[in-house]
């Protein structure tokens, strides 16, 4: 496969660094060109990359090697430079949430359906880890029965970390910083994907603690997700976690069906998986109680595997011109609920979908 010359566009963002190592094992893509507005902080970093630095966005997509292009801008951008980028051709990887509001990230997803041999993804890459997949194929066989309730628990570090990384926007309501914008799309959007079952009302609290750094985001957020099947889902998305809690990331999901339960710590940064499964199915008789530990592939760069496995299928996706794995409607029915979530806890009241 020929390598896919490869733009960056918006460094002043978490991912970008954390992306990178990856690519030491993509031998798919040939990263080649990056920009961002803050010229001074983009010389550093295309120093920090060592690929060329582009003199402005018309630029970075004017290069014809460049044939896909990665955009982590502050999330108010987000749907401009998607359609700037389609415009040029150009295959994209926008990353979730993919807009300030919801009614940006419905602009980017208007713009992807227009963008015809183009491949437009977003970065939802929990699908693609070892033990979600195992998970679903559970649920998919019917080891679980009916899926009755979903809990999900996904606590970062505190916001700290965005003045860190160079991304105090991050910190901002207006662009859609906040946990739930930016955490809970994660488990809203796994859970879909495990059972196929469409959220139809949302109930949420959110919660702000004050200190430093100044920030208007919220802090925490707790959600109520009624489900079509009657199923229900409980999430508790934060930038709580202390720092010396081991890799800043406090994770927790559950599945409960009619037949079987699953408890699952998932790995993040290279620990093993720890899972309970539990199942009352006739085809478990003899072993209904399982404790696993999946072992984590140790693969520097964001999300391990599964990021490595969502670039590879992006990759696929390009080359083979079919349909890549995550699309941005998929993005935009998460989107959809956080909003919802985020309406309640600001209205006070539950909210139909």
């Amino acid at each position: 496969m020929k390598p896919i010359g490869l733009g960056l566009w918006g460094l002043q963002h978490q991912h970008p660094r954390w992306y990178w190592p990856l690519f030491a094992n993509l031998p798919q893509f040939r990263p080649l060109c990056v920009f961002d507005g803050d010229r001074d902080f983009a010389r550093g970093e295309a120093e920090f990359f060592r690929l060329d630095l582009a003199s402005d966005p018309a630029t970075l997509l004017a290069r014809p090697e460049v044939e896909a292009v990665m955009i982590f801008l502050p999330h108010r951008e987000m749907p401009a430079a998607v359609a700037q980028a389609i415009a040029a051709g150009k295959h994209v990887l926008v990353e979730k949430p993919m807009g300030a509001t919801l009614a940006d990230v419905q602009r980017v997803c208007s713009a992807g359906e227009g963008a015809t041999g183009l491949k437009i993804t977003t970065g939802y890459c929990w699908r693609f880890d070892p033990m979600a997949r195992q998970i679903k194929e559970w649920i998919a066989a019917g080891l679980l029965g009916r899926i009755t309730h979903f809990e999900g628990r996904m606590t970062a570090g505190g916001p700290w970390r965005y003045l860190r990384d160079h991304a105090p926007w991050m910190l901002e309501a207006a662009q859609g910083g906040g946990p739930l914008w930016n955490l809970g799309v994660h488990w809203i959007d796994l859970f879909h994907w495990w059972s196929g079952d469409e959220a139809v009302a949302v109930q949420a609290t959110c919660r702000s603690y004050g200190g430093q750094p100044t920030r208007t985001i919220e802090d925490s957020a707790d959600v109520i997700l009624e489900y079509a099947s009657k199923a229900v889902a409980i999430l508790d998305i934060s930038y709580t976690a202390p720092r010396s809690f081991p890799q800043a990331r406090d994770l927790f999901v559950s599945v409960r069906g009619t037949l079987g339960s699953v408890l699952w710590y998932p790995s993040w940064g290279g620990d093993d998986h720890e899972v309970l499964f539990a199942s009352d199915h006739e085809t478990l008789a003899g072993s209904p109680v399982q404790h696993i530990k999946m072992p984590t592939a140790r693969i520097p760069g964001y999300c391990g595997q599964m990021g490595l496995d969502y670039l590879a299928d992006w990759a696929e996706a390009i080359r083979r011109d079919r349909p890549v794995a995550i699309s941005v409607t998929d993005g935009l029915r998460a989107a959809v609920i956080a909003d919802a979530a985020l309406r309640s806890a600001a209205e006070g009241h539950k909210i139909s979908l």
